[in-house]
């Protein structure tokens, strides 16, 4: 049976070894796939002893490790190798590939489920990590009149924007800005906070989403509704449809999201009934 992992740290709440279970299960393939837990900097150490142990199909890679993954592959695609981050592993031998779903999968679920329009549309991304990153890149490809990383620390902003050639800024500096999108890729929520942006840059926005998901609305999601955003989302939707490209890339075949989405946020919502 082949073996599947989710890396990251914290990784024990994830939803990615059920998704891939529901995903392996339209195509009946016996598959494994299990979360593993690497300490901050042990990136490099923690992926000798996985290897060695547990001999990998594949992985993906969450926060914080988005980066070292791209550091540790012997061969990134061009959009992996455009944002410098990388949220899927491919083992083949002794090489390693790297690619990156993030961005494919923020765009097929805001425009597929949300209906969302991305041409034209001016787009906020907070956070200059490697989910900013695979977001900004994948974007570009979509006609956006404007996207801007914004991060609490100016310089990784302004580093990741170089890199990417999109604006970019502190979110001091959002203060005078209007967006139609904006994106919350931070790990603000993993300490149960919202980024410090001012409200106003609420006051245009159609559609704002929050990468974390959630039974309840989360801090970002609350401070968007509140300072004037139409709509709110998670990011459920998004984990879902990159982890449909992800089992796409190590099996040949894509699966169905619709089912598998609806199942997670059903299970959500009867979790708050309670």
């Amino acid at each position: 049976m082949d073996k599947y992992f989710v890396i990251g740290h914290p990784v024990k709440h994830s939803l990615s070894p059920e998704i891939h279970k529901m995903f392996a299960a339209q195509f009946d393939i016996e598959m494994s796939y299990e979360t593993r837990d690497f300490e901050p900097g042990g990136f490099i150490e923690g992926m000798a002893v996985l290897r060695r142990e547990d001999s990998p199909k594949g992985a993906n890679v969450t926060h914080p490790f988005k980066m070292d993954a791209y550091q540790y592959c012997d061969e990134v695609t061009p959009r992996a190798r455009k944002c410098e981050a990388v949220n899927t592993l491919i083992f083949d031998g002794n090489r390693v590939l790297g690619d990156t779903t993030d961005g494919k999968g923020f765009v097929n679920d805001v425009t597929q489920r949300c209906g969302a329009s991305l041409t034209g549309a001016r787009v906020l991304i907070l956070g200059a990590g490697g989910a900013g990153r695979g977001l900004a890149a994948a974007l570009q490809e979509e006609g956006c009149a404007r996207i801007y990383i914004a991060n609490r620390t100016p310089e990784r902003a302004h580093s990741a924007g170089a890199a990417l050639g999109c604006a970019s800024g502190s979110f001091v500096d959002l203060i005078s800005e209007k967006f139609d999108i904006i994106v919350n890729a931070t790990s603000a929520a993993f300490s149960g906070a919202a980024p410090a942006v001012p409200n106003c840059v609420f006051s245009e926005c159609s559609l704002a989403v929050d990468l974390t998901y959630a039974a309840l609305p989360t801090p970002f999601m609350q401070l968007a509704k509140e300072s004037g955003a139409v709509r709110v989302e998670d990011g459920l939707g998004m984990l879902v449809a990159q982890a449909a490209e992800s089992f796409a890339l190590w099996t040949g075949r894509m699966p169905d999201t619709k089912p598998v989405y609806e199942k997670l946020r059903a299970a959500f919502d009867a979790s708050v009934a309670l």
